[in-house]
């Protein structure tokens, strides 16, 4: 969420020097997107909608890293001497709890510009608290700080002004009441208009809170309110208090005379001088009649085109400036495509065609100037550039910059932590649901074995005739992929009923397929209509999932695989089909090589994701195929993840994919859980990795698959659990759901037995750590994570006879002072005999367990006197 915390252990704060420290959070400003532990505390309230409990568990965020941050001054033996100050913009932002006031965010009535102001100063106030009921506003703060009682600032200004603001020390300090005035005003445009959304404010000497107030647009209607006696600003007193009104009128006609007195002079952006480059956004545009790109969504949208829109800057030395002109901010790394590009600084106008680097330079006189830059499109059209970075002399950025934490190289990100929930879990569900579920089948691969029935839309068009054949006969006609979509229903799609099957089966994290190679994205998007929102089951698949699966109290992540779609279709059924359907050129296409384009839409919808959905662990498919394309974007995609993980509080990770043949991965070693299909490994890698395993063969679901029963057993499933973690591995086993929305029952029944096992047998896997050796034939090794890692998990895929001896490899060096205990784990554990001679194997005496349960193998703890890396490795 915020990590106050961690912000403030950043900054170095020591006790000898001075420090100022500026803390913006998102809370409690939209996006509402709180902590799924705040959340919880709201999910069951009633007389809540989504967003009040949204919002409400911002404020519980604030109200906690607050304490946090003043806790950690106290911990830093500096709090009685720290001025800690907390505030906020504006007026609550949605319909919620307003302290008995009216109006919301932007109103003239209190309730859309009354916020908190918190002080805490022991040195100053000592302790306890006190309210102050004063009116008072943002601009008194500073001739506060000033007063000799408090920082003792000495100021001085030309023309005989004085600060703004009222200095409120004896309010704060002899409880003193001071009579004043006070303006407020929302009018969000360029040139102000008087009396438009105003209220002014007057404390009077009889404590009377009066408001005058104007709530018109294009009209000037005064109403009079006493907050002493209303509160809610219900009952108009202009005509009762006739003289009060004169009285706050006069105020503020003075008032406006004052502020306006510098009207025409427009405020510049200054360059150059103490920033090294400065940063100008389409926020700051002047000119546009308030047409600007004002929030993220207008950013993201490729298609929107903004323009008109100038800046008005100082340079502050002439010399030669280097100006990068961009559509979106540097640490996208994402470009525009224009036939040219336009930079114009008054009167003066460079250009540069499309396929030279954005960057001018240029030569700056001292003084104001205004500049503008745009692309011009090849069909002449103009749209502003959003992002201009300025800076004195000739530049160019060496990396990208990012917002927080991790940078967009390969060196920064190996050296991201895996996180603690992931060395926990060992074990994720990774999730195949799309419309190729509606057929369920493909009838033959490429690659031998490899009946993977998600790439049914790629064979359907690949092989048009065989597949419009077989498709008639199997399914009874033949269909398109976008009719297949119209029968993707998912009628009985329960993501609460996926998730509970999946917490049952022992797994602590959900993986779900965002976007195949189909090209149909299964979330809410705003950058395509081919999206499970608008089409097909009309539900936004990822976020109902993605609740479902925190409300568990599980992990979630994505996984997004458009990087082949670009010649998933590109053959001749597809091209015919787009000439009868223009509107499926965004399914099929629109890009069929790996273009500019198509890399920027790639990193677009994984940041959309990201932004709207906060996964916890991003899986991106192999695209070492396309390597030389994607490897200018991918650092700066993991590190948009990484660090927009960080600042919602979470833990982020992500794979490294690696095609089949194992020559090559997508990122360096280091970097993410090296991945693969069904992937193996025969000792014991340093580093953590993951095995995405199929339940049969199929990702996707496979009619066939379900109806033979073909899938592996528990018991395999199982074992493939135990050997992977063995090997310092965690286990990432498909499921494909049914076009309707259901898992199969085959399906189901396999993850409840594997959940059984794990139940039973919990400490031999979550928290475990791998042991010299995985193990030797049906035999596998971990080490237990309680007792400080002085427990040996031996593992056995197949159960002993009764009173079976079973002579232990890799242990003739043991020492049997060494061992302190041996138990059989079972649903009625036992200490079992032993025997251990000086150069032989330590040989263990099963007991009788008829009356025992064991579903898959056995599970025996060794307890020892010492750590278990300690035991010294003989066979």
């Amino acid at each position: 969420m915020f990590g106050f915390k961690r912000q403030l252990n950043s900054s170095r704060i020591t006790k000898k020097k001075r420090f100022f420290i500026y803390l913006a959070t998102n809370a409690a400003h939209e996006p509402f997107t709180p902590l799924a532990k705040d959340l919880a505390k709201y999910e069951k309230v009633d007389g809540l909608t989504e967003q009040q409990k949204r919002f409400y568990a911002l404020i519980t965020n604030i109200d906690e890293n607050i304490g946090l941050l003043d806790q950690t001054l106290y911990n830093l033996k500096i709090h009685k001497r720290t001025i800690l100050i907390f505030t906020t913009d504006n007026g609550s932002g949605v319909s919620a709890y307003n302290n008995g006031l009216s109006g919301y965010k932007s109103s003239e009535f209190d309730g859309g510009h009354r916020v908190p102001f918190y002080l805490r100063w022991p040195d100053t106030f000592g302790g306890g608290g006190n309210d102050i009921n004063h009116l008072s506003g943002h601009i008194d703060i500073l001739p506060t700080l000033m007063d000799k009682s408090f920082c003792n600032l000495k100021y001085s200004f030309s023309e005989g002004r004085l600060l703004d603001g009222l200095n409120l020390a004896p309010v704060l300090l002899k409880d003193e009441h001071i009579s004043r005035f006070l303006v407020v005003e929302t009018q969000r445009i360029e040139t102000p208009r008087k009396w438009l959304k105003t209220s002014v404010m007057m404390n009077d000497e009889e404590n009377n809170d009066w408001r005058l107030l104007n709530k018109y647009i294009s009209a000037v209607s005064l109403r009079l309110y006493n907050m002493a006696t209303d509160r809610k600003q219900q009952k108009d007193l202009t005509d009762k208090y006739g003289h009060i009104k004169s009285t706050m009128e006069s105020f503020y006609d003075s008032w406006w005379a004052d502020v306006t007195t510098r009207d025409n002079e427009i405020p510049r952006i200054h360059v150059g001088g103490l920033q090294e480059v400065s940063t100008l956004t389409a926020h700051d545009w002047m000119g546009t009649n308030d047409n600007i790109p004002y929030e993220q969504r207008h950013i993201q949208d490729q298609k929107a085109c903004f323009s008109g829109g100038y800046w008005p800057i100082y340079v502050e030395k002439s010399g030669k400036y280097s100006i990068r002109v961009l559509r979106w901010p540097l640490e996208s790394r994402m470009s525009y495509t224009s036939a040219f590009t336009e930079l114009m600084i008054n009167e003066r106008k460079y250009k540069k065609d499309s396929d030279e680097e954005n960057t001018f330079i240029v030569d700056l006189k001292k003084g104001n100037a205004n500049l503008k830059a745009r692309f011009i499109t090849s069909n002449n059209k103009k749209c502003d550039a959003y992002y201009v970075y300025i800076g004195e002399g000739e530049w160019e950025p060496e990396h990208q910059v990012v917002s927080d934490g991790y940078e967009a190289n390969w060196d920064s990100l190996k050296s991201l932590p895996i996180p603690e929930w992931l060395k926990e879990g060992k074990f994720g569900i990774f999730i195949h649901w799309g419309a190729y579920s509606v057929v369920g089948k493909v009838w033959d691969s490429p690659i031998k074995g490899y009946l993977y029935s998600e790439w049914l839309p790629h064979y359907m068009y690949r092989y048009s005739k065989k597949y419009d054949k077989l498709l008639k006969e199997y399914y009874g006609t033949s269909l398109t992929y976008a009719e297949m979509i119209e029968r993707f229903t998912g009628d009985n799609f329960d993501a609460k009923d996926w998730v509970d099957l999946f917490k049952a089966s022992g797994a602590k994290y959900v993986v779900s397929v965002a976007e195949h190679h189909d090209g149909f994205a299964m979330w809410d998007s705003d950058l395509t209509e081919w999206n499970a929102k608008k089409k097909g089951p009309n539900r936004d698949i990822i976020g109902e999932i993605a609740e479902a699966t925190r409300s568990a109290n599980l992990k979630f992540g994505v996984s997004f695989h458009r990087e082949r779609h670009y010649w998933y279709y590109n053959y001749r059924k597809a091209e015919n089909e787009i000439k009868e359907y223009p509107n499926r050129l965004n399914l099929y296409g629109p890009e069929f090589e790996v273009s500019e384009a198509f890399v920027n839409d790639y990193r677009a919808r994984i940041n959309e994701l990201v932004e709207k959905y906060n996964p916890e662990y991003l899986w991106m498919d192999d695209i070492t195929r396309e390597k030389s394309s994607f490897d200018s974007v991918t650092p700066s995609i993991i590190t948009d993840f990484v660090n927009h993980a960080f600042t919602k509080g979470l833990s982020p990770y992500l794979n490294n994919k690696s095609p089949t043949n194992k020559n090559s991965a997508n990122f360096p070693n280091g970097v993410g859980l090296l991945s693969q299909d069904n992937l193996e490994m025969k000792g014991v890698p340093n580093h953590m990795w993951e095995n995405a395993a199929t339940l049969g063969i199929s990702y996707g679901f496979s009619n066939d698959e379900e109806e033979n029963n073909s899938y592996r057993s528990v018991k395999d499933l199982i074992w493939l659990l135990v050997d992977t973690v063995s090997k310092n591995g965690v286990l990432l086993l498909n499921v494909g759901p049914k076009s309707d929305g259901t898992i199969a029952p085959n399906q189901r029944d396999r993850l409840v037995g594997m959940g059984k096992w794990l139940e039973l047998n919990r400490d031999a896997i979550y928290g475990s750590s791998p042991w010299h050796i995985p193990g030797y034939d049906n035999v596998r090794f971990t080490v237990g994570k309680k007792k400080e890692s002085n427990i040996l998990y031996v593992i056995m895929k197949d159960l002993p006879k009764n009173m079976e001896i079973i002579k232990l490899g890799y242990s003739k060096s043991w020492s049997v002072s060494d061992i302190d205990k041996i138990t059989l784990v079972s649903n009625k554990p036992s200490s079992v005999q032993y025997t251990k001679k000086k150069g032989k194997p330590l040989e263990i005496i099963l007991p009788t367990y008829d009356d025992l349960t064991f579903e898959y193998g056995i599970v025996l703890e060794i307890e020892l006197r010492i750590n278990a890396m300690d035991l010294k490795l003989k066979k």
